[in-house]
């Protein structure tokens, strides 16, 4: 059965996939730990020398700019103001006229928000013009099915299996998706990079430093996160 190619409704593009394949390929995880070691000095003769150490952990999220614009809408802004409204009108007992717009504010949002949240499988984004649209008569998830190899033109790194039930992440730096097994080397786990990536990043670090592991990140990403 053909399959006819999707395209941007107000470019021509080709260059369009869906809204929740951009911002997985556009979205990484990453956490590590930290550790320091130090030494207290003693302000009096009758003091001693010691020693101390330290850690903690950091975690984190990156996006590109095109994950940013493929995100769902929050539903958090409509329960915040609720909740600010419920919380002033009890403290003040009194229900006045920014309490009824706090409350519009709120039922409009968590209406827009709905409405995101049943549009996010079904719409497309076009990395040309940046329109977001959605197709008619055939869905997405058909077109897909059939043939995903002539539905979207994306680089070679975009995982094929990135909307499957497999379970693995990306690669913040080739954007790569890999089993987690990819991710754990040198007595750790739930690394942001893969394994290729790591030995190539510090590859680069032995011959140019600092500068050039930072380069080598740079350029891998922007290969992927200009999308």
């Amino acid at each position: 059965m053909a399959v006819t190619q999707v395209k941007c409704p107000e470019c021509g593009s080709t260059a369009v996939r869906k809204r929740e394949v951009v911002f997985k390929t556009g979205t990484s995880y990453y956490s590590g730990r930290s550790s320091s070691v130090g030494f207290s000095f003693p302000l009096s003769k009758r003091g001693s020398l010691r020693g101390w150490t330290g850690g903690g952990s950091h975690s984190g999220k990156r996006q590109s700019a095109m994950a940013q614009e493929a995100s769902r809408l929050p539903f958090w802004p409509a329960i915040i103001v609720l909740a600010a409204v419920y919380l002033f009108g009890r403290g003040q007992n009194n229900f006045g006229m920014w309490s009824m717009l706090g409350v519009i504010f709120s039922v409009f949002w968590l209406i827009v928000a709905i409405k995101d949240l049943l549009d996010y499988p079904r719409d497309w984004l076009c990395s040309k013009c940046g329109i977001r649209f959605q197709l008619i008569g055939q869905s997405s998830e058909d077109l897909l099915e059939t043939n995903p190899e002539t539905i979207i033109e994306a680089p070679a790194m975009m995982p094929r299996n990135s909307n499957t039930s497999e379970s693995g992440k990306l690669c913040s730096i080739c954007g790569v998706f890999h089993p987690h097994s990819e991710f754990e080397y040198g007595n750790r786990s739930n690394r942001s990079y893969c394994q290729r990536c790591n030995r190539d990043e510090k590859a680069a670090y032995s011959e140019g430093g600092t500068e050039a592991a930072r380069e080598y990140r740079e350029s891998k990403r922007a290969s992927w996160q200009k999308l």
